[in-house]
């Protein structure tokens, strides 16, 4: 929430407080803690940093339903999204809401709030002029759909591979902390950690699983087939240790593999025996935590582009993320010509 003018601070004076229930005031440019207490009632903590340079004094606040909701009595707030909970904005896109985790998410759900219902679209959509320009409509969503969707909800990854492979510090270099326990001892991975993170802007839900190899009790092959179970489905990233390269495991993963990435690039340039008209994803000496972040980009970039998706807008997709595939079929129906559109 932004005020501006010279008076800016008189006119929060009433608004603010400090934490000790003082009257509040600015220090130009430092960020301060203060409580905001419209009416002299607590609300909620914020931030409050005044810019000089730009004439306004910023509140941050937690941009809760219940927050902006209050404040939206006493006059509009800047950019603010009004949203009644009651009046339907449920499912997909009130999670998105709640759960952004980046501005291109945030983005994407203010611009799901402003769809207008499906059966108001299609009708409206549907009185294009000719046939042709309702299949460039129909093209132009359903493109742009497929890369809400994936923007939307977190697509499932898991991690697969032979013990000590390095599927677990894999999994600790893409989410940026030692979340999964990690040795050279095989059988390390029992149960299979569940992180959720961004690539490349788009989110993943990535599932560490225990590697294929000699199971030496009734644990291991438990854990085995609970991995097995976990992968399907999912997008599958095949974890390699380059210096032992291509074996039984591999050949039994490497065909259902969406990407291949390869471990002790520090000691082999090519994992040992990997067939030349295999693909092969990126290596990287996962040992090294400072290697974390080319690792992120680098398999995020892949995942891209192994799922075609483009790059991530920064302010808004053009795609729906409530419609029931139900309502993207009787869209495809009434849009496309004889030549169908993309599947979404």
């Amino acid at each position: 929430m932004a005020v501006r003018g010279a008076d800016r601070e008189d006119v929060l004076r009433n608004w603010l407080r400090t934490p000790a229930g003082a009257v509040f005031r600015s220090d130009h440019g430092r960020p301060l803690l203060a409580v905001l207490a419209p009416e002299g009632v607590p609300l909620d903590e914020v931030v409050v940093v005044d810019r000089p340079d730009l004439n306004r004094l910023e509140v941050h606040l937690h941009g809760s339903v219940a927050v902006l909701g209050e404040l939206q009595r006493y006059g509009p707030i800047e950019r603010a999204v009004e949203l009644d909970i009651s009046s339907g904005v449920r499912g997909p896109v009130l999670d998105l809401l709640l759960q952004a985790t980046s501005r291109a998410r945030l983005a994407l759900a203010v611009e799901q709030l402003a769809m207008p219902p499906f059966e108001q679209w299609l009708e409206r959509a549907a009185a294009a002029p000719s046939a042709e320009a309702r299949s460039r409509e129909w093209e132009r969503l359903s493109g742009r759909t497929v890369t809400a969707r994936a923007l939307a909800a977190p697509a499932r990854l898991v991690l697969v591979g032979r013990q000590n492979a390095g599927k677990s510090t894999l999994l600790n270099r893409l989410v940026l902390a030692e979340r999964a326990l990690t040795g050279d001892l095989p059988g390390l991975t029992r149960d299979g950690v569940q992180e959720e993170t961004e690539l490349s802007g788009y989110p993943y839900r990535i599932g560490d699983t225990a590697g294929l190899g000699v199971a030496v009790g009734r644990l291991d092959r438990a854990a085995i087939e609970r991995g097995i179970e976990l992968a399907r489905g999912g997008l599958r990233i095949l974890v390699v240790d380059g210096a032992v390269g291509w074996g039984d495991v591999e050949r039994r993963l490497a065909p259902d593999a969406d990407l291949v990435v390869w471990s002790r690039r520090d000691r082999v340039p090519r994992p040992i025996g990997w067939p030349d008209d295999l693909p092969l994803g990126p290596g990287f000496d996962l040992r090294d935590p400072e290697v974390s972040l080319e690792v992120r980009e680098r398999v995020g970039v892949e995942l891209r582009r192994v799922r075609g998706l483009p790059e991530v807008p920064e302010d808004g997709v053009g795609g729906v993320v409530a419609w029931t595939d139900d309502e993207l079929g009787r869209a495809r129906d009434a849009l496309s010509s004889d030549r169908p559109g993309p599947e979404v």
